[in-house]
């Protein structure tokens, strides 16, 4: 009797975020970083950008 309607929500092992998708937003942030003059910021969002493409094994996730 409500008139909310209910979010979805992901299950635990779905993805909510392609890690492509991720991976080109941090790719296109890393880029304006540089372009603002941050190059510290650029490197930290490109490492995070080719930490999100590497898939994830047993022992990275009981980290």
């Amino acid at each position: 009797m409500s008139d909310y309607v209910t979010a979805k929500t992901a299950a635990p092992h779905e993805p909510i975020v392609s890690p492509l998708i991720l991976t080109d937003r941090l790719i296109s942030l890393a880029q304006d970083a540089e372009r603002a003059g941050l190059p510290v910021m650029a490197n930290r969002l490109v490492r995070l950008a080719l930490r999100a493409c590497v898939p994830a094994t047993p022992h990275s996730l009981n980290r």
